[in-house]
């Protein structure tokens, strides 16, 4: 966005009257609704600490290149990316750790554990991801499959 844009939309942003007060903890996470390729019809809100909704926003994280989120550029980690190239294993454990530090760049998130894996006689990949939630529910493992140029869900499960 070149200066006189970004100048116009400060004006017009500081000219808005606002009609919401400023989130207080725990962040201002409200509902997350499905989406990707599980978009459900009826717009279904998802509680923003269950699983499902983290398990949604992982994903979202290592299907976004970095930068892409304006209000957020330290956002995202392109799995696909980094993935769909020769590579050794010194570069694979570099990649679970990168893996690893984006997810905990959620707050509602205490720890991760991450295992790359390949598939399919190296064309695919396989990320087998263990979440521990900050929140009193129980860790959970994502598995996600990076098949042709796409971050899909596997599975989720205890």
């Amino acid at each position: 966005m070149n200066s006189i844009m970004q100048t116009a939309l400060d004006a017009s942003i500081a000219s808005t009257e606002k009609v919401a007060t400023t989130p207080e903890e725990p962040f201002g996470y409200g509902t997350d609704i499905k989406c990707f390729e599980s978009i459900d019809p009826n717009a279904v809100d998802v509680d923003p600490f269950s699983t499902e909704a983290i398990a949604q926003d992982a994903l979202h994280r290592l299907s976004t290149d970095p930068g892409a989120m304006p209000d957020d550029l330290d956002y995202g980690f392109n799995l696909v990316g980094i993935l769909h190239k020769g590579t050794d294993r010194k570069f694979v454990v570099m990649a679970e750790g990168s893996i690893e530090q984006e997810l905990l760049k959620d707050d509602r998130i205490a720890g991760v554990d991450a295992l790359l894996t390949v598939t399919n006689n190296g064309k695919n990949w396989r990320a087998t991801i263990r979440i521990t939630p900050k929140s009193h529910r129980q860790p959970f493992t994502l598995v996600l499959a990076v098949v042709n140029g796409q971050v899909l869900f596997d599975s989720i499960g205890a």
